[in-house]
């Protein structure tokens, strides 16, 4: 069975750092271990991840200094050993059967470099627009395999039809 190491990088994110865990922690499939990373949160992360450590499959560290985003995220990119890692924003979350459909994807077709899926972006009326990519080779019907050039042209359609 594969394995996924999950990263959360937080800063100023433990009213979000539940869920999030959470998240993952009830996602089936593959072995998790979620690894949080405290960049010297002034709010109450360290008591929201000392909590989720109560699970044997969450790992914690806490910067004395805050480092940045690119830094904490390059440092759990380190600590990762799974067979598959996953970077999660503090402030994301996995819908059910994420992790198991990616590692899925990733275990068949072993030339496949990342996965992404669906998000809903909420705009400020909490209104989400809906998109969807017809790049690719479909895999299934609701899954698709993309270049490096389609996954940089659908980058480039989604970002310039953004909410505002």
């Amino acid at each position: 069975m594969s394995s996924v190491d999950v990263v959360v990088p937080c800063f100023r994110y433990g009213h979000f750092l539940r869920e999030c865990v959470e998240s993952v922690l009830t996602q089936s499939g593959p072995e998790l271990r979620v690894l949080i990373i405290d960049d010297a949160s002034p709010d109450n992360t360290a008591e929201v991840a000392q909590e989720l450590r109560s699970d044997s499959r969450v790992d914690y560290r806490r910067h004395i200094s805050n480092q940045g985003l690119i830094a904490t995220a390059n440092e759990g990119i380190a600590w990762a050993s799974a067979d598959y890692m996953l970077l999660l924003s503090a402030d994301d979350y996995l819908l059910p059967g994420a992790l198991s459909r990616s590692v899925d994807l990733m275990d068949n077709h072993p030339s496949v470099a990342f996965t992404f899926g669906g998000a809903v972006v909420l705009d400020q009326r909490g209104d989400h627009p809906f998109y969807r990519s017809y790049y690719g080779t479909e895999v299934d019907l609701r899954t698709r395999i993309l270049s490096g050039l389609e996954f940089i042209t659908l980058g480039l359609v989604l970002w310039c039809h953004r909410p505002s």
